[in-house]
């Protein structure tokens, strides 16, 4: 019989599903016990079959404090992109200034 290499790999977050866990306090505790970087999104799309965006969305809800991974697009991201096209629309104004 030929053994699961990652049967043990997130045993703590299985038990705590089956003894029902939501994936949000999964995730908190793997935050509180130092898990890195992208393992958290490994572990509650493996555990809790999350897709990838339900996971993001856990996970930068606890993080930025939105309700929603659309909230946080809209509060951070969106805001950041409007900053950046005004930056390069000024860049074109300078240079085509510049080639006057």
């Amino acid at each position: 019989m030929i053994e699961d290499p990652d049967a043990d790999e997130f045993k703590e977050y299985k038990q705590m599903k089956e003894n029902g866990a939501d994936a949000k306090t999964a995730y908190l505790k793997s935050v509180e016990n130092g898990l890195p970087n992208l393992v958290p999104i490994r572990m509650l799309r493996k555990v809790y079959g999350l897709s990838l965006y339900e996971a993001k969305e856990i996970i930068m809800c606890h993080e930025t404090g939105a309700k929603s991974l659309s909230e946080y697009q809209e509060k951070f991201i969106l805001p950041a992109l409007e900053q950046m096209v005004e930056i390069m629309e000024e860049e074109d104004r300078n240079q085509e200034l510049g080639d006057n």
